[in-house]
């Protein structure tokens, strides 16, 4: 027994029949035959045709459909897939991911935009756009629709706050670049901060003896490698011993605690007695550059 398809149709100058010939090609799990119709037929009829029947056969047909060939491909009910579009998709409209009165993505060839869905129940929240159809070239919108983030065409940037993790000195790490330099270099580069300042006065009688009092302490935050002055007013003294100088010395202790007269002397300066009035003692001022080879307080 041998069969095969035809499919007979009429065309305005007449009848017009293909014969389908082949093996078929199975897709989507079905037997798929490919022939190219007239475009001037107006009505097309499928038949299924047996010849060379011996004894007794059953032919069954579940189904026989007839589908429309686009540029020569068959395209079935879920067969497009991405190995069937091309590697350019170029599409003239808009493309939405999500639904539409909800939360959803939308493309077009100006733009790409995020929206979220309304808690009030009205239209969709633009929360996000890229693109050439505005002012902004990519924008961060808040839930009020206004713009909290944008970068322009030309590059330049906006943004309500900004959190930068601090520049690491040994892994070279984080901070602002400005200029092509840290901006922490360059402010620190600037001078004259005071990063910490401290006072002390003593209206009466200080008695220090011969041994070494503590009179006053500075704690301060310092970083490794960098270069700092400590500098005091005019330190001004009295006696009541007309043979006695009084010294005052300056401590530097390690980071964690507070300098003690223990730790080593960085400056120190004698403040002597006045040719005119033996009480009245010299004034000192210590104007002192450190560094350090450890951060910290």
């Amino acid at each position: 027994m041998t069969g095969d398809i035809r499919i007979s149709g009429r065309t305005k100058d007449g009848a017009a029949t293909v014969t389908i010939t082949g093996a078929p090609a199975l897709v989507n799990g079905v037997n798929t035959y490919v022939a190219d119709i007239p475009a001037t037929c107006y009505w097309i009829l499928p038949e299924v045709r047996v010849s060379g029947l011996v004894g007794k056969a059953t032919i069954v047909a579940n189904s026989l459909m007839l589908r429309k060939q686009v540029n020569a491909v068959t395209i079935e009910d879920g067969a497009v897939k991405a190995a069937k579009l091309e590697a350019t998709l170029a599409l003239i409209s808009e493309i939405i991911a999500g639904n539409p009165a909800g939360t959803h993505a939308k493309m077009t060839p100006t733009s790409f935009k995020v929206l979220a869905a309304n808690a009030a129940g009205g239209l969709p929240t633009e929360v996000m756009r890229m693109g050439t159809d505005a002012d902004d070239y990519f924008g961060v919108l808040n839930a009020q629709n206004e713009l909290v983030a944008s970068i322009s065409s030309t590059g330049a940037m906006s943004a309500t706050s900004m959190d930068v993790e601090g520049y690491d000195l040994v892994t070279n790490t984080g901070g602002i670049i400005l200029g092509g330099t840290q901006l922490s270099d360059t402010l620190d580069g600037l001078g004259g901060n005071i990063i910490a300042w401290a006072s002390r006065y003593t209206d009466g009688k200080f008695y220090a003896g011969t041994s070494a009092h503590p009179y006053l302490h500075l704690q301060a935050s310092l970083k490794a490698g960098r270069m700092y002055t400590v500098s005091t007013s005019p330190i001004h003294m009295k006696s009541d011993t007309a043979n006695s100088d009084t010294m005052v010395k300056l401590h530097q202790g390690p980071a964690g605690r507070a300098a003690t007269i223990a730790d080593p002397v960085i400056d120190q300066a004698y403040s002597l007695p006045a040719s005119w009035n033996t009480s009245v003692r010299s004034p000192i001022t210590f104007n002192r550059l450190l560094t350090t080879t450890t951060s910290g307080d």
